[in-house]
């Protein structure tokens, strides 16, 4: 019977120490490499859902300009880029137009202040909207060109979290004139 017992035993070995580090070292390598997987597209998820937050609120801004600039009109220069860098615009709002009304315009400006892109009617300096308020805009460039092309460039940069993010864009309004 004591034979029967040690062949029993001979097939069924227990698990010894080194087997047992070894499965344990090779469960935490898979651990690790699964967590460094899991935190990678966790950055790349929350850099892409910034980006694209920056994204909208610059293309909002984009958009908000050039159909101000579009309705851009009046005696002179109806769009004007100062010194400082604001970008001005005279609207005439009248219903219809004639020869008695046409200098009769409002002037509306956008402006770079502490972060925050301002769209402001000039003549009462009241702040009308806040373009961009979930991000901090960090530069506003505005620039004409006065020759032949009348062409409207605005350049604008952005962040909100870690990320930054610059647009671009360039408008040849029909109706404006620019200084």
């Amino acid at each position: 019977m004591l034979l029967g017992l040690s062949q029993y035993y001979k097939g069924k070995r227990g698990v010894t120490l080194i087997e047992l580090i070894m499965s344990v070292l090779l469960l935490s390598i898979i651990f690790l490499a699964v967590s460094a997987l899991y935190v990678s597209s966790q950055k790349f998820y929350y850099k892409a859902a910034n980006e694209s937050i920056i994204a909208e609120e610059l293309s909002y801004a984009i958009e908000h300009i050039s159909k101000t600039v579009m309705r851009g009109m009046g005696t002179g220069a109806s769009v004007d880029v100062s010194a400082g860098g604001v970008l001005s615009i005279d609207i005439n709002n009248n219903a219809s137009l004639d020869s008695s009304n046409y200098a009769d315009i409002d002037v509306y400006e956008y402006e770079l202040v502490s972060g925050s892109l301002r769209y402001v009617d000039a003549g009462t300096s009241t702040v009308l909207e806040d373009l961009c308020q979930k991000i901090t805009v960090t530069n506003a460039t505005f620039s004409t060109d006065s020759g032949n092309s009348n062409v409207l460039t605005i350049s604008l940069e952005g962040s909100y979290g870690n990320e930054t993010l610059e647009l671009h864009f360039s408008a040849h309004p029909r109706l404006t004139t620019f200084n």
